[in-house]
């Protein structure tokens, strides 16, 4: 239902060279986004429909604003702390959910001896659109108004082509049901760069 926080690791295809890490050495590094999204057609309504009982049809939207800043270094280029924030809202016409948070941090180098990993934790809260939770009231099921997630991953890169990437997922009210409070996934993502 929500993007994973290993999109704030580092990139598959960018290999961290001696040159890469002198370049991105910390200089107080922020990055903001303001975006906007809409559907190129029209998708049917989850909820609401027309005098012939046909989901209405509309072209959904939303927008979203991303802050990232390097808060300091660690004393060795490369390796750095760093906080990001995302708020994404949409209409909630034809998704599950009309608005989201993401915080969390990431921790370049945690440990001196291996500069090229990435720990990172973050926290997610997704409300549910109303609709949405209408259209699952209509058949029956109970809904929470929102699914909270709180994320930890460590990309361990291995080689200079190879990373593994762990990541625990802790979740509560799961797609927003209510029977089931908490939910904790384990998984692992494996990277090959050639």
């Amino acid at each position: 239902m929500k993007p994973s926080f290993s999109t704030w690791t580092e990139p598959v295809h960018i290999l961290q060279t001696p040159a890469l890490v002198g370049h991105e050495k910390y200089g107080g590094t922020s990055k903001y986004a303001v975006g906007l999204w809409r559907y190129g057609n029209r998708v049917p309504d989850q909820f609401d429909v027309d005098a012939d009982g046909d989901p209405l049809q509309s072209r959904s939207q939303g927008a979203y604003l991303l802050v990232e800043r390097t808060l300091f270094d660690l004393g060795t280029a490369g390796r750095d702390f760093t906080a990001f924030a995302r708020y994404s809202t949409s209409d909630g016409n034809s998704t599950s959910l009309d608005n989201m948070w993401n915080i969390g941090a990431r921790l370049r180098g945690p440990v001196a001896s291996r500069p090229h990993d990435a720990l990172v934790v973050g926290w997610t809260r997704s409300h549910l659109a109303p609709k949405y939770r209408a259209a699952q009231a209509a058949a029956g099921a109970d809904t929470a108004d929102s699914e909270e997630m709180l994320e930890i991953t460590w990309r361990a890169a291995l080689t200079p082509w190879f990373a593994l990437q762990p990541v625990l997922q802790a979740i509560w009210h799961p797609g927003g049901a209510v029977n089931a409070p908490r939910t904790t996934i384990l998984g692992a993502r494996i990277e090959i760069a050639i």
